[in-house]
């Protein structure tokens, strides 16, 4: 599923750039001379040996060995991979004692089964592994609240993290929202549920617990979103990876292989240990926080070693939460706000809502550049809608879309606006 968030610029200002991939935090030491007498490449997971059982979930050792120097140090590439998905950390390279230490971003699942894989030179090892029984047993009491996030603390390299941290004081404080949170059932004594996150910003200098929905006004005009769904075990809780799409001062914003993870309290009233990760272009980044030029991060030496194959950095910030229930909200949807190259004749104009609607009084409106409006047809699935046009769309035109919610218990209305270009 795809999120939209249109922000101010210093909302994404807060994100964290943090270790790739293929890259060491820091300089790598020099050590012996490459080549150990075979001048052959051996890597070997170290730790933990493959089919351990009971790995820590908050704190796993994780660690390799070398046969000799890796050639090329800044294109190693070291992951965890678990049900299909890929997840990411911080690792630390040593020349000198030939191995690495990995340190995953995100707090791994109860019993879940991994693979830790570290590859360079053209030469991959891996091993298989479980992970001890931890927060588990009855959810907390969750059911039905809401929750603000935002952005706590940061990762490296620090050159940009302190571009970034010079702004969290003016900062809008809230990121997301975890919305609609279900129990849902019970499996092996362990408490099940999902829930939904939706974006949203809040006032500048709203204090923690207290930020609102913005309602729309001549200066904010594009507080649209799209939820995202996650699971919950005990008291754990994961949702994605997706890709986030955002949209700042107008430009467009794309967090891919978007993942939160992270435990509610005992009480419920908030979440700890919660950690944001994903890749993000530094072009695309410079843009939205105010027209700075990053594109030549991954050009340059000190950065390169946070950098992917396609020139994507590593983002990864740690959040903090407070249970807050929020006001009823529309989310427009999709297409993503701001995009361009849309199909002239999508599936559908989409849109959501944080609770049940009026489905007599909720409207979508799509409207040319011309302000000429779209006829189609409106349908509802419960907190949805989906407006399909009666026919083609222009082609390399601007439509604006409109979406005004209310809700069916008659707590309130919201309404957002978006816009898109056809190819």
């Amino acid at each position: 599923m795809r999120m939209v968030m249109a922000s101010s610029f210093i909302v994404l200002a807060t994100l964290t750039v943090g270790c790739s991939d293929d890259g060491t935090n820091g300089t790598p030491d020099t050590g012996p001379p490459p080549g150990d007498g075979t001048g052959t490449l051996q890597i070997t997971i170290a730790s933990p040996t493959d089919g351990a059982k009971d790995v820590s979930v908050s704190k796993p050792d994780l660690r390799a060995t070398f046969s000799q120097v890796v050639d090329q140090p800044n294109k190693i590439k070291v992951v965890l991979i678990k049900d299909g998905k890929t997840f990411y950390g911080d690792y630390r390279y040593s020349a000198t004692n030939l191995d690495l230490v990995f340190t995953p971003f995100n707090t791994l699942q109860s019993r879940g089964s991994y693979t830790f894989k570290v590859s360079a030179d053209g030469v991959e090892a891996s091993a298989s592994f479980t992970t001890e029984k931890a927060n588990e047993g009855a959810l907390p009491p969750v059911a039905g609240k809401t929750y603000d996030f935002r952005i706590q603390a940061i990762t490296y390299p620090k050159e940009l993290a302190d571009l970034f941290n010079s702004q969290l004081q003016s900062a809008p404080p809230v990121l997301m929202h975890a919305v609609e949170v279900k129990a849902e059932g019970t499996q092996d004594g362990n408490s099940l549920g999902s829930f939904l996150i939706a974006g949203s910003t809040g006032k500048p200098g709203d204090l923690k617990g207290q930020s609102q929905v913005l309602a729309e006004d001549e200066t904010h005009t594009t507080t649209t979103s799209m939820a995202i769904s996650g699971g919950m075990e005990g008291g754990w809780f994961g949702a994605g990876p997706s890709d986030l799409h955002l949209t700042a001062s107008g430009i467009p914003l794309v967090i891919r292989e978007f993942y939160v993870t992270g435990l509610f309290t005992s009480d419920g009233t908030a979440m700890n240990e919660v950690t944001l990760t994903g890749l993000i272009d530094p072009a695309e980044l410079g843009q939205a926080i105010g027209g700075l030029d990053l594109s030549f991060i991954c050009n340059d030496a000190r950065f390169k070693k946070y950098c992917d194959d396609q020139k994507r950095i590593r983002v990864a910030a740690s959040i903090e939460t407070t249970a807050n229930p929020i006001q009823f909200t529309s989310f427009s949807t999709s297409p993503v706000n701001a995009s361009k190259g849309a199909d002239p004749f999508p599936a559908a104009i989409q849109a959501y809502f944080s609770e049940e609607i009026d489905q007599g009084a909720t409207t979508v409106k799509l409207t040319d550049d011309q302000d000429v409006e779209v006829t189609g047809k409106l349908t509802f699935d419960s907190k949805a809608a989906t407006f399909k046009p009666d026919a083609p769309l222009a082609a390399a035109t601007t439509y604006k879309v409109e979406v005004a919610g209310v809700a069916n218990s008659g707590g309130g209305s919201d309404t957002r606006h978006s816009a898109f270009t056809t190819k």
